[in-house]
């Protein structure tokens, strides 16, 4: 709300389009994000330089080798994040097999949010670009707000760059349809998650652990277990869609 009313009431009386309020926008994205952990929001700025530069030179030259760039920067920066500790233990377990004596040391890496959707995110533009779809960005704080606009960052979707630039580029005004329904559907997003998602969860694990001394029927294990984590995941991805699509809304930046 405090994004809301700061955009709509403080920065729109200056101008109904205005650079500040995408900056705006952006510093709230990046203050979520930093919520969660401070030095990890470089990856996103990592991100978002290189595949700016890359996109750019892409439409200058012509050349497959920044494209290159981008896709082994990207993929390195996930691969390292969510794999190493994973390829590190199976060559271990490799070696070992065959008598030699291997160990490795545990990074304990932390994965960063999000991680897997603004890597593709911002992957998919430079191919994009690569392929004459569109024309790249012209603005670097256009692009950082396309990588980390924070109704999307976390989960996805993954969202095409013209569909996002043209949102931002379209005039908008507020309107008080868009903020009832935007806040209402968000409120039963919430309903959702806290009242039915969680308690959903809290009911799976129970019968994960003893479906027999719960229900004392003949269903086979795995599906009360099947049952119970796909209503979990729907009510989870259920809820988040409809939070992204109605902060969105709430910008009035249409429904992503």
């Amino acid at each position: 709300m405090v994004v809301f009313f700061g955009y709509w009431f403080v920065l729109d009386r200056i101008s109904s389009v205005n650079p500040l309020k995408r900056l705006w926008l952006l510093a709230a994205s990046y203050l979520f994000y930093i919520s969660w952990n401070l030095p990890l929001v470089s990856l996103l700025i990592i991100s978002s330089v290189v595949d700016f530069v890359a996109a750019r030179m892409i439409d200058r030259t012509g050349q497959k080798r920044w494209l290159m760039m981008s896709l082994v920067t990207n993929l390195g920066i996930l691969g390292f994040f969510k794999y190493f500790n994973f390829f590190a233990e199976s060559v271990v377990e490799i070696f070992t097999h065959f008598g030699v004596t291997a160990s490795y040391t545990d990074l304990n890496i932390i994965l960063p949010l999000g991680i897997s959707f603004y890597t593709f995110q911002t992957m998919s533009y430079t191919i994009d670009v690569y392929r004459g779809k569109y024309k790249p960005y012209g603005s670097f704080l256009d692009f950082c707000l396309y990588v980390a606009f924070f109704p999307q960052l976390i989960a996805g979707p993954i969202v095409r760059a013209d569909t996002f630039g043209y949102q931002l580029r379209r005039p908008r005004g507020l309107h008080w349809a868009n903020f009832y329904t935007g806040s209402s559907r968000f409120i039963f997003g919430v309903f959702k998650k806290v009242v039915l998602a969680n308690q959903a969860a809290a009911f799976s694990d129970t019968v994960f652990a003893d479906p027999r001394g719960i229900f004392g029927t003949d269903v086979p294990d795995w599906r009360l277990r099947l049952r119970l984590s796909d209503l979990f995941r729907f009510l989870r991805v259920h809820r988040h869609g409809a939070w992204i699509a109605r902060s969105s809304r709430l910008q009035d930046s249409g429904e992503l």
